[in-house]
């Protein structure tokens, strides 16, 4: 229903800092087209594309792309669901925004913002991405919330209590806010010792952070725009 994944939108104050972040831990770049009119940049791997954007908005949010987002509005009102903000109309760039249970913004633009980039490295100086995950309490309103939009839920116990989101194009997942209280950016990886030096050499400072549930060994560090970003043994 709502369109196909585009980015994982992020809010940066300098997003030259940003960039040079993310390509000195492996990732790729796509060209951007001219749709905004502050400075943005796309960031790639296997599995996420994340959208740098230098504005002031929270941030993560989800963008996602569609034809005829105005048909989406009028499915969505009869689902009952309202977007907090739209933009409908022949003479502009139409898109719309709706909440989910965990209150991260689903943004759904008419077009894309930028073009697949032609080569997508497989894994990065954090390893293998794996999921994008949010704290939320009940995980049983997220489940309600996906599954009138069309999108199935599965719930995994591994490596802690999680809800997944299946069909999105982007790996969604929900944990309990005691693991951690902020969205989660999860790559996996063979040999955190080797990771940890791996950061140390490009500057990067990385412990251990996350709260309880028996989680397996994992490192932790922070992005410039203040994501939280978990690697996973």
């Amino acid at each position: 229903m709502l369109g196909s994944f585009l980015e994982v939108g992020l809010s940066t104050t300098d997003i030259r800092v940003s960039c040079e972040f993310y390509e000195r831990l492996g990732f790729g770049t796509a060209v951007t087209g001219d749709i905004w009119t502050h400075h943005y940049g796309v960031m790639t791997c296997r599995g996420l594309c994340l959208g740098l954007h230098e504005l002031r908005r929270p941030s993560p949010w989800l963008a996602l792309a569609r034809e005829n987002v105005a048909q989406l509005a009028r499915e969505l009102e009869a689902q009952r669901l309202s977007p907090s903000s739209a933009r409908l109309g022949s003479e502009v760039f139409n898109e719309l925004e709706l909440r989910d249970p965990a209150g991260l913004v689903l943004r759904v633009l008419e077009a894309r913002s930028f073009s697949p980039p032609a080569r997508v490295p497989p894994v990065t100086a954090l390893g293998g991405f794996e999921a994008l995950s949010l704290p939320l309490r009940d995980f049983s309103v997220a489940e309600g919330f996906w599954e009138r939009l069309g999108y199935p839920t599965r719930a995994h116990a591994e490596p802690w209590a999680t809800l997944q989101v299946e069909d999105l194009g982007l790996p969604l997942r929900y944990h309990a806010p005691k693991l951690h209280p902020e969205p989660l950016l999860l790559f996996s990886q063979q040999d955190l010792g080797v990771a940890r030096e791996v950061l140390a050499d490009l500057g990067l400072a990385a412990a251990p952070g996350l709260g309880g549930f028996g989680t397996p060994e994992h490192l932790l560090l922070e992005s410039p725009e203040g994501l939280p970003i978990a690697l996973l043994a």
